[in-house]
């Protein structure tokens, strides 16, 4: 066969430089661009497995360090209640107060837990709440109180709380997150832990006039 007649062939993978040649002349590994592409794919599932971890100790951290809303234990209560009802004892009783709704709780079971603080620096220390009292639920999933207006100053704070089980406590998983409705007044919630006195804090109603409280 002549040269004029001879076949074109097109430059090998080789030729071309895509593939590298062993010993053997076997080219039957991947191309460079192939294998960096592998490369870089594994490099990139490692960085998302590193962030993913990181992420989940951030998480455990912050869960960790979760700072509960503070209700005083049922000793408190009991005790806090006999002191209320000798303090409403005295209220004549055209003094009929304010009422306080507090909504949303489970089911009437158990009993609704609160605590009115009147400083920042009392806001969830149960021993420093001026009023603190358990009450109970109705068939409507509302637990209504009234105290004596004169016992609250201007502005204030309410922390409540469905004590489901009647345990005195606000029962947390093993992440210290609730597992109990609770709520604060102003509809406050905090972003890790309870908030802050200033973003519950609401001013007094009139003498009869109704404080409306959620939990969820």
């Amino acid at each position: 066969m002549d040269e004029e007649h001879q076949p074109v062939t097109r430059p090998s993978e080789t030729a071309k430089g895509r593939i590298p040649q062993n010993q053997r002349g076997d080219v039957s590994w991947k191309s460079y661009s192939d294998q960096w592409k592998a490369n870089h794919g594994t490099l990139l599932m490692c960085f998302a497995a590193g962030v993913f971890l990181v992420g989940v100790a951030v998480l455990a951290f912050q869960q960790n360090r979760f700072q509960a809303p503070a209700f005083p234990d049922a000793g408190s209560i009991d005790q806090a209640n006999a002191l209320n009802q000798v303090a409403a004892s005295d209220v004549p009783e055209s003094n009929t107060g304010i009422q306080l709704e507090i909504a949303g709780a489970a089911d009437n079971t158990g009993e609704i837990r609160f605590a009115v603080y009147a400083t920042e620096e009392s806001f969830n220390i149960p021993e420093n709440a001026i009023w603190r009292q358990s009450i109970p639920i109705d068939a409507d999933g509302l637990a209504k109180v009234r105290i004596p207006r004169d016992e609250l100053p201007e502005s204030f704070a309410i922390a409540a709380y469905h004590d489901n089980n009647s345990n005195g406590s606000l029962d947390r998983n093993a992440l210290g997150i609730p597992t109990e409705r609770y709520g604060f007044s102003n509809a406050a919630r905090g972003t890790v832990g309870p908030p802050s006195f200033e973003s519950a804090v609401i001013e007094a109603p009139v003498q009869d006039g109704v404080i409306e409280l959620k939990i969820w």
